[in-house]
């Protein structure tokens, strides 16, 4: 018996994604199948691909040899390569994992050998084609079913040998379990719900919650100081605003003490686009200057859900296709602003200084940019990694922050290759403040 399997998932990695399976076995086979991906199963192309394996599996004779056929190198590796590794680690943070134990099991109960074929997809090969367009059937189907990922109890794998774990994945696996139990906060439901209103409108997408924590986890776009700010941000855990509210006798502070902001509540939003004393609005000017530079036309940040947002940005040209420069440098920009004007508010109301100028916030925001784009700018030298790695940092960083360097900005010429060159800064140069501000 030989059978062609593939996945498909429209809307990949959003909230709205609908992922489907599809089968071919023959023209008109009675075993050809297209069904959708279960609501029990995070919706995406690998579910479908493994769904597929698993359900050509349970239509098959169980004697006769099984030959399955399809383009997944992941599913394919799943089922054998990596097979006897993820049941060694417990099948810790393996995706998927339902999904892959219910098929080997389905495998392993066939009195018949089963070989697995990898075929390369999209290549005018009649039997993948068939299963693609099939797949894609499945994918737009509605459905209100769980897939059946249930093994018997003498096949599940239970626990870890920890001979083989790491303490990275006994970890992982710790705080999958307790995660499982906890509950997310209602002020975490909310701001991810209204920060993924926002990617809607920009982007035509809805993220899911991983996403946006994954995105926080992202040392390479995101320093550790601005990725607590933002955890706190999502999770309502800043000490200001209505936190002070709720204390007798303290419920002064959460509002602003700048005479013309008349006692308004001193939330995220206030702060970060309202408040006077903090040239909010004159650092969201020259962050948006910056981007116009690298022909971002999207609008800097005006609430702190836009904020949450740019974590996940993806700026796209005219074809569709992603500007991971553009994309990048948008959330490098954004989290830095609001990060700057955060640290301005604190030094005049927690440290007590003066409050700052207008160009004194300017420059403080030029000297964080440029602070951020000299280590982003040496990481590909200093880093321990191979050589690809470092590569593929470096062109990376070449693609944020080509445009928006201030000698190109001036008309002049740098090497394709700038990384080692000193004094590149990015925007204008730091200008002394005149006057009394002096």
């Amino acid at each position: 018996v030989k059978a062609h399997t593939d996945g498909g998932c429209f809307r990949n990695g959003d909230m709205t994604a609908k992922a489907g399976s599809g089968g071919w076995f023959g023209d008109e086979h009675p075993n050809n199948f297209a069904i959708r991906v279960g609501k029990n199963i995070k919706q995406d192309n690998n579910a479908g691909e493994m769904l597929a394996i698993l359900t050509a599996a349970r239509k098959s004779p169980s004697k006769p040899k099984l030959q399955i056929i399809s383009d997944s190198t992941w599913a394919i590796n799943a089922l054998t390569i990596n097979r006897r590794t993820n049941e060694d680690r417990g099948y810790i943070d393996v995706q998927h994992s339902n999904l892959i134990q219910a098929t080997i099991a389905e495998l392993q109960a066939r009195q018949g050998d089963t070989t697995l074929t990898w075929v390369k997809g999209h290549n005018g090969t009649l039997g993948n084609e068939e299963a693609d367009r099939l797949a894609g059937e499945g994918a737009d189907m509605d459905t209100t079913e769980d897939t059946d990922v249930s093994v018997h109890k003498s096949q599940q794998i239970r626990g870890a040998k920890l001979s083989k774990m790491k303490q990275k994945s006994l970890y992982r696996g710790i705080r999958a379990q307790r995660a499982a139990k906890i509950q997310k906060s209602r002020k975490v439901k909310e701001n991810l719900r209204v920060a993924r209103v926002t990617t809607k409108e920009r982007m035509n997408q809805q993220p899911p919650d991983s996403r946006f924590w994954k995105a926080l986890r992202d040392k390479n776009n995101i320093p550790n100081n601005i990725s607590a700010w933002l955890w706190k941000t999502i999770h309502g855990a800043h000490k200001i605003g209505a936190y002070w509210h709720k204390i007798p006798q303290y419920e002064h502070r959460g509002n602003c003490l700048i005479e013309e902001c008349e006692d308004a509540t001193e939330d995220l939003n206030h702060i970060l686009f309202e408040c006077p004393a903090n040239h909010g609005k004159e650092a969201w000017k020259i962050a948006d200057e910056l981007l116009k530079e690298k022909d971002i036309d999207w609008p800097t940040a005006t609430d702190i859900h836009e904020v949450i947002a740019a974590t996940v940005a993806e700026i796209k040209d005219k074809d569709g296709k992603k500007r991971q420069g553009a994309s990048r440098l948008y959330k490098i920009i954004t989290l830095i602003t609001a990060w700057t004007i955060w640290k301005v508010r604190n030094e005049r109301v927690v440290g007590e200084n003066p409050t700052a100028s207008r160009s004194e916030v300017a420059n403080k925001l030029r000297a964080e940019i440029n602070e951020h784009f000299t280590q982003d700018r040496l990481s590909p030298i200093y880093m321990k990694a191979n050589e690809k790695q470092k590569a593929a940092k470096k062109k990376l960083v070449l693609k944020t922050w080509s445009g928006v360097i201030s000698s190109e900005r001036q008309g002049e010429m740098l090497p394709d290759d700038w990384i080692q060159q000193h004094g590149v800064l990015v925007g204008n140069p730091s200008r002394r403040p005149n006057g009394k501000n002096r």
